[in-house]
C-alpha cells in the first residue's frame, strides 16, 4: 500500500475539513473519498493518454490496463 499517498490524501481531506469548520461529521470522509476517486481517474487518464500498443486495442484490454495502473499507483497487490 502506498502509505505516503494515502496519508497525503488524508491530510488534504482533514485540512479541507478544518477550513470548512467541520460542522458536518461526514465532511472529511466525503472529501477523502472524492480525492481517492480523483486519483483513480488520473490513473485512467494516464492510460488513455499513453500511446496504445497493438495488444491493447480494445475496450476490455484498456480497462485491464487502467485497473493495473490504479493498483500500481496505490501500491495494492492482490
Amino acid at each position: 500500500m502506498n502509505r505516503e499517498l494515502i496519508a497525503k490524501l488524508f491530510r488534504e481531506a482533514f485540512d479541507y475539513c478544518i477550513g470548512e469548520g467541520c460542522n458536518d461529521p461526514w465532511l472529511w470522509e466525503d472529501k477523502f473519498v472524492e480525492l481517492v476517486v480523483k486519483e483513480c481517474l488520473l490513473c485512467c487518464e494516464r492510460v488513455i493518454s499513453d500511446p496504445v500498443r497493438p495488444q491493447i486495442n480494445n475496450f476490455e484490454q484498456g480497462g485491464i490496463h487502467c485497473i493495473d495502473e490504479i493498483k500500481y499507483h496505490f501500491g495494492v497487490d492482490e
